[in-house]
């Protein structure tokens, strides 16, 4: 008897923590975190090449190939 009270308890549990693992699925997956962020992130990059388009090629060719390194001495 003891033998199927203990299983009978693990069985309930197992049930109770695979509901609370489906809530948590529902929940996470009724807002999606990263539709608003997609758009933020294009209108961003979007502004940020405009910028480099009116930049002079000088600019733009300082900005890539960044500062000079400094000398090292042996």
């Amino acid at each position: 008897m003891k033998m199927v009270r203990t299983l009978f308890g693990g069985l309930m549990m197992a049930a109770a923590l695979n509901g609370m693992a489906r809530a948590d699925i529902t929940v996470s997956t009724a807002t999606d975190p990263t539709a608003l962020l997609g758009s933020q992130m294009s209108a961003l990059l979007g502004t940020e090449r405009g910028a480099l388009r009116d930049l002079p090629e000088a600019r733009l060719a300082a900005i890539a190939t960044g500062p000079e390194a400094p000398a090292v001495r042996p």
